[in-house]
């Protein structure tokens, strides 16, 4: 598994139960041996890390689609204080 990257194997179009039962695995693996992982003293779920992922992602699908407006249709020569202000309702 190492790094929760489809493989070869595998593949991208796995199940979203059996790709998410492949996350909790790694990481319960990795809480056994990774001082950062074993931090974590709460025990996480299959549905737990999908939801906790959901929200990030949306929040870093947000930021994308902010920045990636204020590269392309940002002014000419602005800092980035001038973009964030032109950006912002």
């Amino acid at each position: 598994m190492g790094d929760g990257e489809p493989d070869s194997i595998i593949g991208a179009n796995q199940k979203g139960g059996k790709y998410w039962a492949r996350i909790k695995a790694e990481f319960d693996e990795r809480k056994l041996i990774n001082s950062d992982y074993n931090k974590v003293t709460m025990k996480r779920s299959q549905k737990a890390m999908s939801t906790r992922w959901a929200i990030i992602q949306a929040s870093v699908n947000s930021f994308h689609g902010f920045h990636h407006d204020m590269e392309t249709r940002g002014d000419s020569g602005a800092d980035i204080a001038q973009l964030v202000r032109l950006f912002l309702p």
